[in-house]
This record gives C-alpha cells, structure tokens and sequence, in this order.
C-alpha cells in the first residue's frame, strides 16, 4: 500500500496518510487520543467528496456515513472495513 501525505494549498489542513485502495482515494487520519475532532478530514471530504474517510484512534470501530473510525489496533484491517465483501 502505498501512502502520501496531503496538505491543502493554504496550509489550513493536513491529512496524516492518503492512500487508494481499489479505485477509492481514502485519507486516513491518525488520532492518539479519544479526541476525534477531524476537521482536516472533514474538510478534505467536503472539497473532493471522496466516498470513505479513514480516522483511526483509541475509540471502537463504527461507521457514521463518510466516516469510519477504526481502532489503532485493527489499522491492518483497513481494506477489509473499506470494500465491500467479496462475493464467493
């Protein structure tokens, strides 16, 4: 997987990781506290209204429409909580 950093040209934002997965660009924001404001990512979403958001933290796994929030624990699994299962 291949990750690039992302700051916006006004430098009010930054994005920790940006990466693709598939045919989906998907930042991923890392929190290392229960503190989940993510404005940058809010605002990433807002200018390039990409499908998934990615913010990882100590809080549990859950998805609120853009926004999925994976514990830092389960990160390895980011592919697995962004694409839809595959059929068998």
């Amino acid at each position: 997987m291949k990750l690039f950093y992302y700051s916006s040209p006004n430098s009010s934002g930054e994005i920790d990781f940006v990466t693709q997965i598939e045919s989906l660009v998907v930042p991923i924001e890392v929190k290392a506290s229960e503190n989940l404001q993510a404005k940058s990512l809010k605002a990433f979403h807002q200018k390039w209204q990409n499908e998934f958001s990615v913010r990882t933290s100590l809080a549990d796994f859950r998805r609120d429409g853009w926004l999925t929030n994976i514990p830092l624990y389960g990160i390895h699994n980011i592919e697995m909580c962004i694409l839809p299962p595959s059929p068998m």
